[in-house]
């Protein structure tokens, strides 16, 4: 049997029904030498059942499927990854689809540029089988200078830092580079994809290609209800900036943009403190005076200790 060249990761929870449509996607592209390592996280549906029946529609020893109990996204990629054997490593989550072409170019890009460790490319978003936006680099206002069919990424303003730049069914990288990366960080119940990304981009070369390559898909089923509420997912991001500060920054402006970021989320968790919420200043408090923000850490202590107001 001939090497694999690339290794898609797709972990999946109570998705039995999408399945199809992502691995459809996978082996559509036409590259040789691909195959497809489903991690079933703890799902509760007919996953399973419906796996078994997929198996002979896709190349044989091809399709690989895992089970494990119900760990979380960033467990469920770390054991795809584990496992994939293939020179590139790619990901696609388990409700969205690869448009044609999306592999061939990615791989395309990384062999015209050997010393790039990664690619990230554009996508649509789709929510309940409607367009909500047809890219997601326009939404989040990054533009390629000179309207380049590709660049890399110090050529970019950084706003990496506010938001995840890519979807993760967006990214081809060379395996090799996972040893500096790391695996993704299996106790962030939201965010382990953005926490992945900016440590790449911390230790890699990353090519961006602005064409839409995917279509990201969410659906009202209840699945991503254990990522939590908007306050837990601020404190996931607080935590990620604040652990990025021992890296040196990737240029004058992103460290500028960091620093912003870091304290405007130390200051909403403060403003919307309540009940015994308020301890949670505390630490947010230490952490900007650890860091010289004294002004900051003021102003986290008046927010969190802010009387709070009975609705209208």
């Amino acid at each position: 049997m001939d090497p694999i060249l690339t290794s898609v990761v797709i972990p999946a929870y109570n998705r039995g029904r999408l399945l199809g449509d992502a691995l459809e996607s996978v082996f559509a592209q036409g590259i040789d030498r691909v195959e497809a390592i489903v991690v079933d996280d703890g799902s509760t549906d007919d996953t399973r059942q419906v796996m078994t029946g997929l198996a002979s529609r896709f190349p044989r020893d091809r399709v690989h499927y895992i089970h494990q109990s119900r760990q979380g996204a960033g467990a469920a990629r770390n054991r795809g990854l584990a496992l994939a054997r293939g020179t590139f490593v790619a990901f696609l989550d388990s409700d969205d689809v690869w448009l044609s072409g999306k592999l061939a170019t990615e791989l395309a890009l990384l062999d015209r540029h050997p010393q790039a460790d990664a690619v990230i490319s554009d996508s649509e978003f789709w929510s309940e089988g409607k367009l909500v936006a047809g890219s997601r680099f326009q939404l989040f206002g990054v533009e390629l200078p000179n309207g380049r069919d590709a660049c890399f990424l110090a050529d970019l303003v950084p706003v990496w830092i506010e938001k995840s730049l890519f979807s993760t069914c967006c990214l081809t990288l060379r395996r090799s580079a996972l040893d500096r990366i790391g695996p993704f960080d299996p106790f962030l119940r939201s965010h382990e994809d953005w926490d992945f990304e900016l440590r790449m981009y911390h230790t890699c070369q990353v090519v961006i290609h602005p064409e839409v390559t995917a279509r990201v898909r969410r659906f009202d089923d209840g699945t991503r209800v254990e990522r939590g509420t908007d306050r837990d997912h601020l404190h996931v991001q607080y935590r990620i900036l604040d652990r990025m500060r021992h890296l040196p920054p990737l240029s004058p402006q992103a460290a500028t943009r960091h620093w912003a970021r870091r304290r405007e989320l130390a200051s909403q968790l403060a403003a919307t403190a309540r009940g015994t919420e308020r301890l949670e200043c505390l630490p947010l408090i230490a952490s900007e005076l650890r860091e010289g923000a004294v002004s900051n850490a003021a102003r986290i202590l008046a927010l969190g200790l802010r009387p709070a107001r009975d609705p209208a």
